[in-house]
């Protein structure tokens, strides 16, 4: 019995196998997360399941076309071959499946924002929901400030550009606008909450080598030893790249723990399987934009340093 289980697992997930990254990409996620996410009916599953494969049958059509001409398949044709699949899918789900669908490619769409919000300052809000656990309604009031910010940047950064302003006033122009989104978020979160929140903005504001724990910090503090730097300047800089290279790290780790926490009171408890795909596309936009920031901060330190510290971080577990 149990080994035809096993057979039954695998060609399960062979047939999920068959739809490609761009498929899932477009309708909203793999087959095995919507039928979580959604509660598909096994009629369902199996038309979606069947959409899936004409997506990516039409997808190579797009692109043997294209590649025919040499060329690149039109973003317009991308779009409207999503907006065309996204459809189908949801012609076969009922009502009430067709609501969770709109407010989980919704859900996506501000995940995949957050990289933004963290690159121009702005509290990131998947954080502070896993941080702090506010309430729905407060997390949604931070949510629409902080997507509503980042439209204000992007315009202001336009602006500016386009006017010729100078890189120094671009920037203070843009931290006016960050600091104007953070006080509006302080202002939105309940009074109940709200010294939970401004609590998490005093650290959130630190440098990383202030929010090192003491191990790391000892880490930094070998780490700079052992690079032996002569020159003031040099050492400063480097070990500002260190330290939040160090903290970087540091907050993956912490996620890795936290992911891994919240998985396995998801399946003690029994919730729902849609709780355990939220937890790993939550916790891994957390991941991609720590890996993001430490590829920068990493270039940076290569650049700055010759090949004799770059052989000792790498020792060191700070570089790779």
């Amino acid at each position: 019995m149990k080994s035809l289980l096993a057979i039954g697992a695998l060609l399960f997930a062979a047939a999920f196998a068959r739809a490609s990254e761009e498929a899932n990409r477009a309708g909203g996620g793999s087959l095995e997360e919507l039928r979580a996410v959604l509660d598909l009916e096994p009629q369902q599953f199996t038309r979606i399941q069947g959409l899936f494969r004409d997506a990516d049958n039409d997808l190579q059509r797009l692109r043997d076309t294209a590649r025919s001409r040499n060329a690149a398949v039109p973003i317009d044709q991308l779009i409207a071959w999503q907006d065309a699949f996204r459809q189908k899918v949801k012609d076969v789900l009922h009502p009430n499946q067709l609501s969770a669908y709109e407010t989980w490619l919704e859900k996506k769409r501000r995940l995949g924002d957050e990289y933004d919000k963290a690159l121009f300052g702005i509290p990131n809000c998947t954080e502070v929901k896993l941080k702090l656990s506010l309430s729905g309604d407060s997390l949604e009031k931070l949510q629409k400030i902080a997507d509503q910010s980042v439209i204000d940047i992007r315009k202001k950064l336009v602006e500016l550009r386009t006017a010729g302003t100078a890189v120094g006033a671009i920037g203070d122009a843009v931290n006016e606008l960050r600091k104007d989104a953070v006080k509006k978020m302080g202002d939105a979160v309940g009074a109940t909450e709200r010294l939970k929140f401004t609590g998490y903005l005093k650290t959130w504001v630190k440098v990383p080598a202030e929010k090192l724990s003491r191990s790391e910090l000892d880490h930094l503090d070998h780490v700079m030893k052992g690079l032996e730097l002569a020159d003031g300047a040099q050492s400063d800089r480097a070990q500002t790249l260190v330290a939040a290279i160090l903290w970087h790290l540091e907050e993956n780790a912490n996620l890795r723990r936290g992911l891994g926490k919240e998985l396995l009171m998801t399946l003690l408890q029994k919730r729902p399987e849609a709780e355990v795909w939220t937890a790993m596309y939550e916790y891994g936009t957390l991941f991609d934009i720590h890996n993001r920031r430490l590829k920068g901060l990493r270039d940076d330190l290569k650049a700055a340093l010759p090949t004799k510290q770059i052989a000792k971080l790498v020792a060191d577990g700070v570089l790779e």
